[in-house]
């Protein structure tokens, strides 16, 4: 029985609101951008407040409402059934916010191999502004055509006007498709899937474990947990779970019904835990899985900087010595011959 009374959702539909203007993620659905969540919650204001002034409980309002989101509906019974309404603010927003902070901290970290970009791209402007008439007076003093990489110089100092503006441009176009997000952006970082799939499994934990305290059967408690995260292939085997447990048996740990979960929760969910009580144990599974996402938080942090900043480095050293030392070496064969 909830604790809780429609005052109370509604007051929680307010923070999410505040949250999603002050730019914090909110995860109410693949199809809710940012500017539509507040409309989106009062739709969703709009429908329990009519339901419960029909007469109906909140729980049933909330549970048999399909007009609302599906990871709300089931974030919001699992805040109601376990007396802790912070958990639905942690199951809608615990996804979305990680995969915010990983942008941000992927977006930093782009920083140093930018300026380094930046400062080798108007080093090369310098090169054909003032390197490439010399070099270029020197073939006319000597009365030698030109060589192919002295031509090529000499054609981007003529065009410099035009390509001088791509870098800026393409600079300014990617920030601003960086900043309005959207999931394309996930594919162009290694290992995104699996830092998901590790917070996804830590928020699944983290629901399970807060329903299973306040005495929710585990029948119930893993398919609604399962339903928060949103993922297909934990739903489906969370059905399959529950279907075992009102039955009074148990999986075995490679059933095929179980292949989307991972090893560690498989054995959470049908494996012999001893002498430990299941809240302690998922607790030590959301950790874990938390701290396994922040490692690969962290490798990003320090190690994509030094990649990209290495391949960055390299090519512009690599440009510069074509552009300096190619063309002074033709000059001295084509003088040699």
């Amino acid at each position: 029985m909830s604790n809780f009374t429609l005052d109370d959702v509604l007051a929680i539909n307010k923070e999410l609101a505040a949250l999603a203007d002050v730019g914090i993620p909110t995860n109410l659905g693949r199809q809710t951008t940012r500017a539509a969540i507040p409309k989106t919650l009062e739709q969703i204001n709009s429908s329990l407040s009519l339901r419960t002034s029909l007469g109906q409980s909140l729980v049933s309002a909330a549970v048999e409402n399909q007009d609302l989101p599906p990871i709300y509906r089931s974030a919001l019974e699992t805040g109601l059934r376990s007396n802790n309404l912070s958990a639905t603010l942690d199951g809608i927003s615990r996804q979305a916010t990680a995969e915010s902070e990983l942008r941000s901290t992927v977006g930093r970290s782009m920083i140093p191999p930018l300026i380094v970009l930046v400062i080798g791209y108007l080093g090369f402007i310098f090169l054909c502004l003032h390197y490439s008439p010399t070099i270029e007076s020197l073939y006319e003093q000597v009365d030698q055509p030109l060589s192919r990489p002295v031509e090529f110089l000499v054609i981007m100092r003529e065009w410099l006007p035009y390509w001088a503006k791509l870098l800026p441009l393409l600079i300014f176009g990617s920030v601003i498709l960086w900043q309005r997000g959207g999931r394309g952006w996930q594919m162009l970082i290694p290992g995104k899937k699996r830092y998901s799939a590790d917070i996804r499994n830590a928020n699944f934990a983290h629901q399970l474990r807060s329903l299973v305290d306040n005495g929710i059967p585990l029948e119930e408690s893993v398919p609604l947990a399962a339903q928060v995260t949103g993922d297909a292939g934990l739903i489906d085997a969370s059905v399959a779970l529950s279907d075992s447990y009102s039955q009074d048996e148990k999986l075995p740990q490679d059933a095929k019904a179980l292949r989307a979960v991972p090893p560690l929760l498989r054995w959470v969910l049908t494996g012999d835990l001893g002498d430990q009580s299941l809240p302690e144990v998922l607790q030590f599974v959301e950790k874990t899985y938390l701290h396994k996402a922040e490692r690969k938080a962290a490798l990003w942090r320090y190690l994509l900087p030094m990649l990209i900043g290495a391949f960055f480095g390299g090519s512009i050293v690599l440009v510069y010595g074509i552009s300096v030392f190619v063309p002074f070496v033709r000059l001295l064969e084509d003088l040699a011959s």
